[in-house]
């Protein structure tokens, strides 16, 4: 069993906006934007109430680079832990734009990782992702200032890796050599299981033979996952754009509030107490006509169960 909602981390979507539109992303699409001046107000609480870990999402964030440097910058000066900053990696229509929002962002004190998505669902062309990692790595001379992640088969990124003159280690990095005016790249590569909900949800059978471990959803869960209409959710699944995943808003509660309505929450309790499988169990026992076939996607069950009205049996 275990402790329960702990969060560890403030990860903020700051806008729906994109330059893509991929199949798999639970996302909507809009102009709706986080306000700066709220965002760092909440940062400061959650900054007191101990909490030591950023990240940011999206939408695609550098679209709002205003944001990413405003917050990366009380970030740094709270010591906060940087974590990733997910990107397509494309966003930028001219070399000169990208080099500029990069420096401001690194300016303001970010020093997480860039975490690319690359597979065949994200259309973004691999010569504008290459020309994001080489000038990442430029500025921050680290050569593992990126990552990937990716849905489905890893081809596009080895197609990448021929791109950038490097090669892939087994199924879980990047590797380029170095060379003159460039320090190399050594950058993890992340598997996404394809979760089949909202617009991808004929794209994969989620059902099988065998159920995951348990690991109470330390994996997505344990955050505090800002959209960009303020509403928080405890995790950043794709069962976290459910609204009834809602545990509050920036816009009208304190982070305190927020915290205390989450650890009262009856479906939270069991799930980060008890377990996904736990709630399995409460629904087929109210649903004993409805018999769940094996699955291994965790966010799938989550995602079912709430949308099948598990709550009602709580």
């Amino acid at each position: 069993m275990s402790k329960g909602f702990r969060p560890t981390q403030v990860l903020f979507a700051p806008t729906y906006e994109c330059n893509l539109r991929c199949l798999p992303c639970p996302q909507k699409q809009g102009a709706t934007r986080l306000r700066i001046k709220t965002a760092r107000l909440f940062l400061g609480q959650y900054h007191r109430l101990g909490i030591k870990e950023i990240g940011f999402t999206g939408g695609e964030p550098f679209l709002y680079t205003g944001f990413l440097s405003a917050l990366s910058r009380q970030a740094a000066r709270y010591n906060f832990r940087f974590d990733r900053l997910m990107t397509n990696g494309a966003w930028f229509k001219t070399e000169k734009e990208l080099n500029v929002k990069l420096r401001e962002v690194l300016a303001a004190g970010f020093t997480g990782t860039f975490c690319i998505s690359v597979d065949d669902y994200h259309k973004a062309p691999l010569s504008k992702i290459a020309l994001f990692i080489e000038k990442a790595v430029e500025l921050t001379g680290w050569t593992q200032c990126v990552s990937f992640a990716y849905i489905g088969d890893i081809n596009k990124i080895r197609k990448l890796a021929i791109l950038l003159k490097g090669k892939i280690v087994g199924n879980g990095r990047l590797v380029v050599s170095p060379r003159e005016g460039f320090v190399g790249l050594s950058a993890q590569i992340t598997k996404i299981d394809l979760c089949p909900v909202g617009k991808a949800g004929k794209l994969a059978d989620p059902w099988g033979k065998k159920w995951f471990k348990e690991d109470y959803c330390q994996g997505p869960g344990q955050v505090l996952y800002v959209s960009p209409d303020g509403a928080v959710k405890p995790c950043c699944g794709f069962a976290a754009d459910l609204p009834a995943m809602s545990i509050g808003n920036i816009y009208h509660d304190s982070a305190s509030t927020i915290i205390k309505r989450a650890t009262k929450d009856p479906l939270l309790g069991i799930i980060y107490k008890q377990g996904l499988l736990k709630l399995r169990d409460v629904f087929q026992k109210n649903r004993p006509e409805e018999r769940l076939a094996p699955t291994l996607d965790r966010c799938f069950l989550c995602w079912y169960l709430q949308v099948k009205g598990v709550r009602k049996f709580l």
